[in-house]
């Protein structure tokens, strides 16, 4: 006697079935835990940039009159700073010109605590004064924080440069106004 079975395949049909629905959440997890990843990663490098920006105008805040120097070095975090100061003339948009006017600029690297050779981070700092039109002294503190840095020799100095050419390099700019 032969017997037919309407049923045949079923069994490879759920399997199949199970198999596609157990890839597809398996992608899914894989796809979302690969976006957060991404997503925290990124937001530590902001944060390492953040925190160069703000340790910078730190840095150049404690004592400006060390700016106003010419050809000036000072100490900050460990690392001594040269100052690429300049006199200049600062000029508004009605005509008004000040010429006693100051700027400043230098670059600081930041390590991590570690004896790791590499920058955790670093700023590049832009110190300018003047008077505005009513005469009042206004200094500015202008500090771009990166999060990756490495160092460069010139001459007698070593200063810390963003790595600009990485695609994991991010900026963050604070500015400090005193009026």
């Amino acid at each position: 006697m032969k017997y037919s079975s309407t049923n045949r395949g079923y069994t490879l049909l759920f399997a199949v079935l199970t198999a596609t629905l157990v890839l597809g959440v398996t992608v899914f997890i894989l796809s979302t835990s690969r976006k957060q990843f991404l997503l925290a990663s990124t937001a530590r490098e902001s944060m390492y940039s953040l925190y160069a920006a703000d340790s910078g105008i730190e840095c150049a805040s404690l004592d400006p009159e060390k700016l106003q120097v010419q050809d000036h070095t000072f100490e900050c975090n460990g690392v001594s700073i040269q100052v690429s100061y300049q006199p200049e003339a600062f000029y508004f948009g009605d005509g008004y010109v000040d010429t006693e006017a100051q700027q400043a600029h230098f670059k600081i690297g930041f390590r991590d605590g570690s004896q790791n050779p590499t920058l955790s981070g670093c700023a590049d700092i832009t110190y300018i004064s003047y008077h505005d039109q009513d005469e009042k002294l206004v200094t500015v503190f202008q500090s771009r924080g990166y999060n990756l840095c490495e160092l460069t020799t010139s001459g007698d100095y070593t200063t810390a440069v963003p790595v600009l050419s990485s695609s994991r390099i991010v900026e963050r700019a604070l500015e400090l106004t005193y009026r």
